[in-house]
């Protein structure tokens, strides 16, 4: 039946409010970025690449930057139903619109700058399009966020999936106690409260890790895979008992490395389950408004207590403000410096390019050189995203877009492998290593990140049309599953 005049009108105002609603909420984000960095970014921070803004040299760059993120916010999709739109999301909101905002106030050379971000734009455009472009059209019984079958049980499925998560807590046990036995003397409540000596304990750790051949991995995957895997299955599920021992197993790992990401990567999770999760489908207007209300908060507390880093709450709020929202935007500027002075790379910072193709030109990794060379101290570990890293590091701004094509291949091929599978349950899952891509390479997120892991569960749960992750959607199943009608 053809719709009448008013229920079209109705139709397309419910798509142009989202898109309008998330221009708005991109450019407060902007500006919010804009007063971080002159308020306290480049006060506190100016010596590990915050410099002064200067608006006659770097106001053009900043202005088609903004312009940027004025035209991608509308044109993303409002529904996110692909893992590649999820990893486009977070990219959008943790690693771009940082690059579009406190790269160019920098100053770092208005053309170069100018390149750099039509580079970094053509790079996200191919990452946030293509996949959807060329992804497999979905029946509207797809597992992925449909309603499943009632009236079918799938004891083959749900026998899997048993299995599954009997493997994966015989692996969570096991490394939980392989790590306590190796660093059982190391693990201290102070590392844990002590924020001082984050950077002392960590270089202890490296030190004790590279004596143990693979210990490093086995560290990070399980984090990034294990732990975050029966998180994500728990929330999803409501099975709290999941979510429990994904959370002691993080708390461990936390005692371990001190990483300071961890808390604030559970509590993403929990906000995004909880807040962003819809029915049917994930929304990015909703991810924006969390990432935007941190930033809000952290602004907010700063205009309080003062533009300063003494103290626990002092310290939590120069790490949001600086580490997990300037620090994304900035090292791509010092990254562009440092290759104008070094030159390229060309990858030989990834171990098996060195291996085969050329030699690494530098004695330490690529992240302490670059903070000798910006903060001329070699304790400074200046880690990058992937755009810096495997992008201008690399072969400048073409590297930027090689890396982008790259990523593209990748998360084309996630969405192949999840066709008929639960999306849901991947992104949530793979959350943590995706957010590894904001301060390390491609390269790394597949390796230490665990990214080959969320193949294999994306493989384990295809052709799922599990009951219990629509259970938040329908809370009378689990009383009909009891009484068993």
């Amino acid at each position: 039946f053809q719709r009448s005049l008013p229920v079209q009108h109705a139709m397309h105002g419910l798509m142009v409010w989202p898109r309008a609603l998330s221009l708005l909420l991109s450019m407060a984000y902007c500006f919010a970025l804009y007063f971080a960095y002159n308020y306290y970014l480049s006060p506190i921070w100016g010596y590990i690449g915050f410099p002064p803004f200067d608006a006659s040299a770097s106001w053009n760059v900043l202005l088609l930057g903004i312009s940027f993120v004025a035209l991608f916010s509308v044109l993303l999709p409002t529904r996110i139903t692909l893992y590649s739109q999820f990893v486009s999301c977070i990219l959008f909101y943790f690693i771009f619109i940082p690059c579009m905002v406190i790269m160019p106030m920098q100053g770092m050379g208005e053309n170069r700058n100018l390149l750099l971000v039509f580079a970094l734009a053509i790079s996200f455009a191919c990452i946030s399009f293509v996949p959807t472009l060329v992804a497999p059209k979905m029946k509207s019984d797809s597992p992925n966020f449909a309603q499943p079958p009632w009236g079918q049980a799938n004891q083959n499925f749900d026998s899997r999936i048993l299995k599954f998560k009997s493997f994966m807590y015989f692996v969570f046990g096991l490394t939980s106690i392989t790590l306590i036995v190796v660093f059982g003397r190391s693990m201290s409540i102070s590392n844990m409260v002590d924020f001082q000596e984050l950077y002392v304990h960590r270089a202890q750790l490296a030190q004790e890790t590279s004596q143990i051949f693979g210990m490093a991995y086995v560290l990070s995957w399980f984090a990034k895979v294990i732990c975050t895997y029966l998180i994500a299955a728990g929330l999803l599920e409501r099975q709290w008992v999941h979510v429990a021992a994904g959370a002691i197993g993080l708390l461990l790992y936390y005692a371990i490395v001190a990483a300071k990401f961890v808390p604030f990567a559970f509590a993403l999770m929990l906000v995004l389950r909880f807040f962003c999760f819809r029915q049917n489908h994930i929304s990015p207007l909703r991810i924006g408004l969390v990432l935007f209300g941190g930033l809000f908060a952290s602004l907010m507390l700063m205009i309080i207590i003062g533009p300063s880093t003494r103290g626990a709450l002092g310290f939590l709020v120069s790490q949001a403000v600086m580490r997990f929202y300037g620090n994304p935007g900035a090292q791509v500027g010092i990254y562009s410096e440092f290759v104008r002075v070094y030159g390229y790379t060309y990858y030989s910072q990834v171990n098996l390019f060195s291996w085969l193709f050329w030699e690494y030109p530098f004695q330490l990794p690529l992240g302490q050189m670059v903070g000798w060379f910006w903060a001329n101290s070699f304790s400074y570990n200046a880690n990058a995203s992937f755009w810096a890293t495997d992008g201008v590091a690399s072969f400048g701004n073409w590297g930027v877009i090689f890396i982008g094509l790259v990523l593209t291949a990748y998360v084309t091929f996630m969405d192949r492998v999840l066709a008929h599978s639960n999306v849901m349950l991947l992104c949530l899952a793979s959350f943590m290593s995706i957010w590894s891509l904001v301060d390390s390479s491609f390269f790394s997120f597949l390796l230490t990140g665990g990214a080959f892991f969320h193949v294999l569960i994306g493989m384990v749960y295809s052709n799922s049309a599990r009951r219990s992750v629509a259970v938040n959607r329908f809370p009378g199943h689990q009383r009909l599953r009891r009484t068993g009608r």
